[in-house]
């Protein structure tokens, strides 16, 4: 049977590797262009050359690739298209309801039909969802119907997200919800992680770079649900048994990588003595009988005036090593509530410290 394809959309389904009889048997077609206004409308319809159809063949329900994307009143890149009030459906390979009816078989749901259809081929049972969120209908709780049709109750589940999985809260917050309430269906929720690379990865990418006999390789974990499980609070024999070497900025006073308070009542001293501590460690000379670790020093004085700063490097002695930034200073300092904080990232590593923590920000301490 010859193919119903454009170049251009043949080209297309050969990257994510499917054979000519996978496309048949999906019937995957080019759309006729004198259907595409009727699909579209013709303010979308006049933006794209092409469109790509991908019957749902358990419902009619079509969604279609558009070519080339276009971009939506917000500005947003848009791939694919449905009709409005269409409604969100899974999409199942021709001939997976075999592996479904058998509840020993693992389904796995990826994001795209293509893709779908690619695990399908190389032996992986899967469903597609048109997108990351379109396992359940917009402002619904429950999984959409075809879900009522996949016995789940003891059946292991397997999620495939694009390999930018566990660099996007996003896609992590939505698999975590399709995993709970397939959990909510008695069903076994695991995480299968693709490779992250430059560009995104999806199964039908993998599938094609690696093979299916990579794939049962890939690394994969049950989707802890419960969300105190989540959280994996190490016991404290755990902690007991970490190998940690504390590394002083003073010692036994001042950890590196630490954040410390020192407080006390006004006008007792803590500027004069954070000034000689400053002095102390950007010189490396001992403090108190202590031993430093001498490193740059970042004294941001956000209290003190410049005469008295002045009047205090006189009589400790200033350092090269030692930088003030104070309130006489242009730019002045930078509060740490304000949008260019980051400038504190810039520094070179040293040690920090801030005069006062209160004067620092103009949030609301209590």
């Amino acid at each position: 049977m010859e193919l119903n394809l454009s170049p251009e959309h043949r080209i297309d389904l050969q990257k994510s590797g499917l054979t000519d009889e996978t496309i048949t048997a999906a019937n995957i077609h080019s759309v006729p262009p004198c259907d595409i206004p009727k699909i579209l409308g013709k303010v979308y319809a006049d933006k794209v050359n092409s469109l790509l159809a991908f019957p749902y063949q358990q419902n009619g329900f079509y969604r279609y690739k558009l070519f080339p994307p276009i971009k939506d009143k917000d500005g947003h890149k848009v791939k694919y298209f449905q009709p409005p009030g269409s409604g969100v459906h899974l999409y199942f390979p021709p001939g997976i309801e075999k592996d479904i009816s058998d509840l020993s078989i693992p389904l796995s749901i990826v994001e795209g039909e293509k893709k779908a259809l690619k695990g399908y081929q190389e032996g992986i049972a899967s469903l597609g969802i048109g997108g990351i969120w379109n396992f359940k209908e917009k402002g619904s709780d429950e999984l959409t119907p075809d879900f009522d049709n996949i016995p789940l109750n003891g059946r292991i589940m397997n999620l495939i997200p694009d390999g930018d999985y566990h660099r996007n809260k996003a896609i992590q917050k939505a698999v975590l919800e399709l995993a709970q309430k397939l959990k909510g269906k008695g069903a076994t929720p695991y995480l299968v992680s693709l490779p992250d690379g430059e560009e995104k990865i999806g199964l039908d990418d993998f599938l094609v770079q690696y093979g299916a006999s990579e794939f049962w390789d890939l690394p994969r974990e049950e989707i802890k649900t419960d969300p105190y499980e989540r959280l994996n609070l190490p016991s404290s024999l755990e902690i007991a048994q970490l190998d940690i070497v504390v590394r002083w900025a003073v010692e036994n006073l001042i950890p590196e990588q630490a954040l410390i308070l020192l407080h006390a009542i006004g006008g007792v001293g803590k500027s004069h003595l954070m000034y000689l501590l400053s002095k102390a460690v950007a010189e490396g000379q001992r403090f108190f009988g202590l031993n430093v670790e001498k490193m740059p020093v970042y004294y941001v004085d956000f209290e003190n005036p410049l005469p008295e700063i002045t009047e205090r490097m006189r009589k400790i002695g200033g350092s090269e090593n030692l930088r003030i930034w104070h309130l006489s200073h242009d730019p002045m300092p930078v509060r740490f509530d304000a949008d260019e904080w980051k400038i504190y990232k810039a520094f070179p590593p040293g040690l920090f410290i801030i005069d006062s923590l209160r004067s620092s920000h103009l949030l609301e301490e209590n």
